[in-house]
């Protein structure tokens, strides 16, 4: 972790040939999300980019759900 620097945010790094499902997505950004939150003032978390490739587990409708509240 990096306390200094709030552009710096920690990956989750799969191993090679797991195949990620829309329910481990889930869960990785219940760990991880808020916590990428709270490096930004709340005056900005609402300008935060997601930034994503289009696999399933990111655009499937669980995921959607859980980034609109």
């Amino acid at each position: 972790m990096n306390d200094f620097n709030p552009w710096y945010i920690e990956v989750v790094v799969l191993e090679f040939g797991l195949i990620l499902r829309t329910m481990t997505w889930g869960q990785i950004l219940e760990n991880n999300l808020a916590t990428a939150f709270e490096k930004f003032p709340p005056e900005q978390s609402k300008k935060i980019l997601y930034q994503q490739d289009n696999a399933r587990p990111h655009t499937s409708a669980k995921t959607s759900k859980y980034l609109k509240k």
